[in-house]
Parts: C-alpha cells; structure tokens; sequence
C-alpha cells in the first residue's frame, strides 16, 4: 500500500519534543493554577461576587525567548529542527530537494532529480530492497541544516510502521542545484519493532531547553 509522508507547509507532521511522549498540556495547568491559585503563598483573599478576577501578570516576550531569533522544537534523538517554513537560500533549497526525496520515499522510490547522477546507482543499491520490502516512512522529522561552502549534511529522523530510525542524509551543490550524494540509513529498521526507552524523560539533561 502507497503511503504518504506526513508533511504540511513544508513542516513535518511529527513535532519535536520528547522521544515518544506529546508535549505536556502546559496551557491548561497554566490555567488550572491561576484558577485554583495554586503556587501563591500566604492567604488569597475571597473574590467578590460578580468581580472580574485579577488580570495575569505580564511576562516580557525576552525572557521567553531570545530577541530575533527564531526558536524551533528539538528532537530527543538528531536535537534541534530545521525551521522548514522561514528557511533562507541555501537551506531553502537544501529543504526542496529534501522534501521531495522523502516523499518519494515513502511512496517504495527514488526520486531521481533529487540524486546527484554519478551517485544514483550506489544509492539505489542501498535503499531499493528496503523500499520493495515495504519499509517506508511515513513521517519525519528534520534536523538542522549543515552548511560548508558547497556541501550540506541534516540528521533526519523516520517513522515507520511499526519501527523507526535516525540518520543523516548529504548534499552538494552543482549546476542542477543541491542535489543528494548520500543516505546513511538504516531502512530496514522501519519494518521492525520499536521498543521505547525505560528511562523517564527529563529536559534539563536531555536536550538545549528553549527557555532562556
């Protein structure tokens, strides 16, 4: 069965956070709080009837997050994502071949326009049994772009069914534009059973915090 790569607006469908849990419901036991007052010291005065409750306190956006900068999720594995949607030449159009690739992937094919020519029959070699097997992603996640004059690299992270797996995929600008040179990854671990880390996810010692 073909099967589509989640991406929307050029940003994967999977957002970085930890590695297999949703990020917490922060919103909502914000509000909780505020509701219930919960973290204040010292007694909390009884509201009058039909009185609006007291206003939040402003927070001043620099203190979130730095100023003019663009802050991105993270992924426990490949770390912080590429920010797919705001993306300057050259990442741009690193992200276009990129994207295209992947979707060629999760439908069992090589792209052939995104693969450097002199590179297209090792790359096949690779990855062909994998893709006719069925295992294909149908995720992703994309990490930072790497940039070297004429070359790039980008952690990538797949999900399969059930199985999932990380990588890097190269790139190097020609006359054609940036085109792939190579794939290191391991396919066949999409069509494999993914057992979750035992160990509890914690922030502060796992990845970059995005609070400053």
């Amino acid at each position: 069965m073909l099967r589509s790569l989640a991406l929307i607006a050029g940003v994967t469908m999977v957002p970085g956070c930890a590695e297999d849990e949703a990020p917490p419901a922060v919103a909502e036991a914000a509000a909780e709080a505020v509701a219930t007052g919960a973290g204040r010291t010292g007694p909390v005065a009884a509201a009058e009837p039909g009185a609006r409750p007291p206003a939040a306190p402003a927070v001043a956006p620099h203190l979130l997050y730095p100023r003019g900068a663009r802050v991105t999720p993270n992924d426990y594995s490949i770390g912080p994502l590429q920010d797919l949607l705001a993306a300057a030449e050259p990442e741009h159009a690193v992200t276009r071949t990129l994207v295209t690739f992947l979707r060629a992937l999760a439908e069992g094919a090589i792209e052939v326009e995104a693969v450097a020519p002199d590179r297209l029959r090792s790359l096949r070699r690779s990855l062909e049994y994998h893709l006719t097997a069925e295992a294909l992603p149908h995720a992703a996640r994309v990490g930072a772009i790497t940039l070297a004059e004429q070359q790039a690299h980008v952690a990538i992270r797949l999900f399969g069914d059930p199985g999932r797996v990380a990588g890097e995929i190269y790139f190097e600008a020609g006359a054609e534009g940036w085109r792939i040179v190579d794939v290191q990854l391991d396919l066949a671990r999409l069509a494999l059973p993914y057992t979750p880390r035992e160990r509890e996810f914690a922030p502060s010692s796992d990845r970059w915090l995005l609070v400053r």
